[in-house]
């Protein structure tokens, strides 16, 4: 019995220690309210959308859109152009070394797109993302690694893009 009992304690100390090394900070626009945003929105202790009254972001039904994983979605994050740390992006904490996962798409139907992830330290792009024109069927998905501890941000480099998730790990 002791064994069955040291067993069991061996097994929920390493489901545990996998969760940790596991877990996962997800922005869904799936689970957005649909929205018009002119100023700040805090999703949760690591996601913010960035808007102003001049540029807002936009949360927005969409056909559905199903990324190479089998994740579908039907809503998506409209950031309308370029943008900066105030105003169209999506802000984020993350640790060094942190796994970052976009799916997106370019809002124009022949160009792609470039989303960059910014420092929110001193204004470097730290990595860079590119998404594919919107051929109404699929999203893109592209992961990159966080250099740092620190606050960065999403943003596009210049044109519209559609952010569907953001995937921390």
């Amino acid at each position: 019995m002791k064994k069955n009992i040291l067993r069991a304690a061996a097994v929920c100390v390493a489901l545990m220690m996998a969760s940790a090394v596991f877990a996962e900070d997800l922005l869904n626009a799936n689970d957005l309210t649909v929205a018009d945003l002119s100023a700040e929105m805090k999703v949760d202790d690591t996601f913010k959308i960035e808007a102003s009254a001049e540029k807002a972001v936009n949360i927005q039904a969409s056909d559905p859109h199903t990324a190479a994983d089998g994740e579908v979605f039907n809503q998506r994050i409209k950031l309308g152009g370029a943008g900066s740390a105030a105003f169209r992006s999506i802000v984020f904490t993350a640790k060094a070394n942190a796994k970052v996962t976009v799916y997106g798409v370019s809002s124009s139907k022949t160009d792609v797109r470039v989303i960059n992830v910014v420092s929110s330290t001193d204004g470097s792009v730290v990595a860079t993302i590119n998404v594919n024109p919107d051929d109404m069927k699929t999203a893109g998905k592209e992961t990159v690694t966080i250099p740092a501890d620190g606050s960065y941000y999403l943003t596009s480099k210049s044109g519209g893009v559609y952010i569907y998730a953001v995937s921390i790990q």
